[in-house]
């Protein structure tokens, strides 16, 4: 007869008896396969370049209370000193009174921030707004518990120079109230751009 090995001449066969190079296979048809989790998720990109004397996004994720936002520009209309501010939303109402305490310095020069109960958020000052702002924004405690806190680190930079670099930690001093959103704002002149990732480690 025929010495063909056929498929139905195949019951079990001794993984040592599989040699050799095995033929491409073709997953398309595979089922109840794990789907890849990971805790730290990308929640929004924001590309505006509508100029307006404010910008504000949501922060209103459910599941997560911590962030990390990546900031490619942030931009103004003036092109002499101002600062930019940032006011935090709880429970969809721009926060208005004195609630923040701000430490921080500007890289380059001995002025150290320190400010107790003030009503904005500076995240730098004194930079010509018609040039960028970049950098990195973590929030933590958004959620319903703890104290609410913005560490920031922005470079403010032309075509030709990095002009300063501010760091500031931020304790908002109301707690236990959900920040659901942020709001941008210079001391004087419109904000242009707004270009930024927003990134959550869900809780």
């Amino acid at each position: 007869g025929s010495g063909a090995v056929t498929d139905a001449k195949i019951d079990t066969m001794a993984a040592s008896k599989l040699t050799g190079a095995l033929p491409a296979i073709d997953g398309s048809s595979l089922t109840n396969l794990p789907i890849p989790t990971s805790d730290y998720v990308k929640l929004a990109t924001i590309n505006d370049t509508t100029a307006a004397s404010t910008f504000t996004w949501s922060m209103d994720y459910t599941g997560y209370s911590n962030f990390i936002i990546f900031v490619e520009s942030i931009t103004g209309s003036s092109a002499t000193g101002r600062d930019l501010r940032l006011r935090l939303e709880r429970d969809g109402v721009i926060t208005s009174g004195n609630n923040y305490h701000i430490r921080g310095n500007k890289i380059g020069q001995a002025t150290y921030v320190k400010v107790n109960n003030t009503v904005n958020i500076q995240l730098n000052s004194g930079v010509v707004a018609a040039q960028k702002s970049s950098g990195v924004i973590h929030c933590a405690n958004f959620g319903s518990d703890g104290f609410p806190t913005v560490i920031s680190n922005l470079c403010s930079a032309d075509t030709t120079d990095l002009t300063s670099t501010h760091t500031m930690n931020v304790l908002d001093a109301t707690s236990h109230t959900k920040i659901t959103g942020m709001r941008l704002q210079y001391s004087s002149g419109n904000v242009t751009t707004v270009k930024l990732k927003i990134y959550g480690v869900k809780d």
